[in-house]
């Protein structure tokens, strides 16, 4: 019997063993997943007291608004570094902005480099930290650096399209240009050729006049 009862522990441990193996698997598996995501939270609140569809109770959002505690953490967040980006992203993106933005842009993973671009760009002091790997920036920092890209790549784009105009109208006035000149080159040929056939047949004329002339002496 008590044979019979060590195997039956035996078989039990391992049948343990073999889930809590299993779990573990599981675990590790889980947390490398949440690791390589972007893992984002959705907070559902009742519209209405109904939960009918097509109506909202402004009154009832804001107490669950606030209930939850989720007013209370954007403010946290807002009161901190809301907007995170990694180094590479943030010179790739802002570098544009910088009047010698060069080196950055060669260095794109250099924490300096980032730092640099950050001071040129003229952000106040304590709107933005530079860690080792990311850029973390104040509320609205992020928005007014990306207002002011855009007006950069606007401005950029007209000085192209201002170029590329007057490139495409430079070689339009000298395709009219080469074009009267040939213009002109044709019909001094063609003068040139009115020119040569009347003095042959001026000439042919005076030969024929003379040859009558000789004749009837």
């Amino acid at each position: 019997f008590q044979r019979t009862t060590r195997r039956g522990a035996g078989a039990s441990n391992s049948k343990f063993a073999g889930v809590a193996d299993q779990f573990g698997r599981s675990l590790d598996a889980l947390m490398k997943t949440l690791e390589s995501s972007d893992v984002s939270f959705v907070r559902c609140f009742r519209p209405n007291p109904n939960q009918s569809p097509k109506e909202f109770d402004d009154a009832l959002v804001r107490t669950q608004l606030s209930s939850s505690g989720l007013v209370h953490a954007i403010q946290l967040a807002r009161s901190a570094y809301p907007d995170v980006m990694t180094i590479p992203e943030f010179i790739g993106r802002f570098s544009v902005l910088a009047q010698a933005g060069g080196a950055g842009a060669k260095r794109a993973n250099d924490k300096k480099a980032c730092e640099k671009l950050a001071g040129g760009l003229g952000l106040p002091a304590g709107s933005y930290a530079v860690g080792h790997t990311k850029v973390f920036l104040k509320a609205r920092v992020q928005a007014q650096l990306n207002v002011r890209r855009a007006e950069a790549v606007q401005q950029s784009a007209r000085v192209v399209q201002a170029h590329a105009r007057g490139l495409i109208g430079r070689r339009a006035a000298m395709r009219q240009r080469n074009a009267a000149a040939e213009k002109a080159k044709a019909e001094a040929a063609e003068r040139e050729r009115l020119r040569v056939e009347a003095e042959r047949r001026a000439r042919e004329e005076a030969e024929e006049r003379l040859k009558l002339e000789q004749e009837e002496l």
